[in-house]
């Protein structure tokens, strides 16, 4: 099943139109903003509505990047990974140490100020009016990515080592210990963990692809405005992630193709008083995840436990 549905992917370009395309790509950089909400809430356990914060630190730097000196396309990828870093890693020390809804209120608060910046910083993002950038090779010297299905392959490639990073993260014995703290911390700190370090480290690897995530979406959309970075974004993330089951890696990339394939095709599919109202429907799918969240986190607490025993 596995294997069918990576060989569907790669074959995508192939089998669709150019629309469905573009959307595609949206999608594989709205996948890796939801694993690194996976991250920060799944492994951490610590919910966040502040990642388009630091996507719009990577999507921003990347199309300066793209717009001042033409950088290739892996240069501005890993240039908006760090930028999420960064950001992240002076968020971190105020995050780190909250729970809750205070951690819910302290990363809104966040990304509020990240789309203030961004639309009030007109020298550095263009303001309302956004940055639009050109098609750029994939690595230095090599041919511009000008077609939907390269730019599609190109992030296809990125988006699965994202997928494996986050994968192998999760099994290792640091993961473990995210997942030991988000579970029952008190114990973990009673051992001797050190809670608030492996926090903030989280919240950084968070950042990280949360970043890497807007270079990417700067790659499929070329073009980056500060509704790309506002709550809107970073709501819907948290509901990938919600939807996929909150402590599944896969859970949050399918969550995320379908956060997409509502915003995209359900609202036109909608018909009568209905019609272009695709929106409402995500909105109503958020405020149900929100009251789902508390008990989507006790099941998997639960099984965590089952299957530690």
């Amino acid at each position: 099943m596995g294997a069918a549905a990576v060989g569907l992917a790669f074959a995508l370009p192939w089998l669709v139109d150019a629309y469905t395309i573009a959307v595609a790509g949206q999608a594989l950089a709205f996948a890796v903003l939801a694993l690194s909400v996976h991250v920060h809430t799944g492994l951490a356990g610590i919910p966040t509505l502040g990642q388009g914060a630091y996507l719009g630190a990577g999507g921003y730097v990347a199309a300066r990047l793209a717009r001042d000196i033409e950088a290739a396309g892996m240069l501005q990828l890993l240039a908006a990974a760090g930028a999420g870093v960064v950001l992240a890693a002076v968020t971190g020390l105020a995050v780190a140490r909250t729970r809750g809804v205070v951690a819910v209120m302290l990363t809104l608060a966040v990304t509020e100020l990240a789309h203030s910046t961004a639309t009030r910083w007109r020298s550095g993002t263009g303001g309302s009016d956004g940055l639009t950038v050109s098609a750029t090779p994939m690595w230095p010297g090599g041919p511009a990515l000008v077609r939907d299905g390269h730019v599609y392959l190109w992030l296809l490639l990125v988006a699965a080592a994202a997928y494996v990073l986050v994968l192998v993260l999760a099994r290792s014995p640091y993961g473990l210990a995210l997942t030991g703290i988000a579970d029952d911390e008190a114990r973990m700190a009673a051992v001797g963990y050190p809670i608030g370090r492996l926090l903030w480290t989280a919240h950084l690897i968070a950042g990280g692809l949360a970043g890497l995530a807007g270079g990417m979406w700067v790659a499929a959309h070329r073009y980056l405005s500060p509704s790309d970075v506002g709550l809107t974004t970073s709501a819907l993330a948290l509901l990938a992630v919600v939807i996929g089951g909150l402590g599944s890696a896969t859970g949050a990339v399918l969550g995320a193709v379908v956060v997409v394939a509502i915003d995209e095709y359900a609202g036109a599919a909608l018909t009568g008083d209905w019609a272009g109202h695709g929106g409402l429907l995500l909105g109503v799918l958020f405020i149900a995840c929100v009251y789902l969240l508390p008990i989507a986190r006790r099941r998997l607490v639960l099984r965590r436990k089952a299957r530690d025993a």
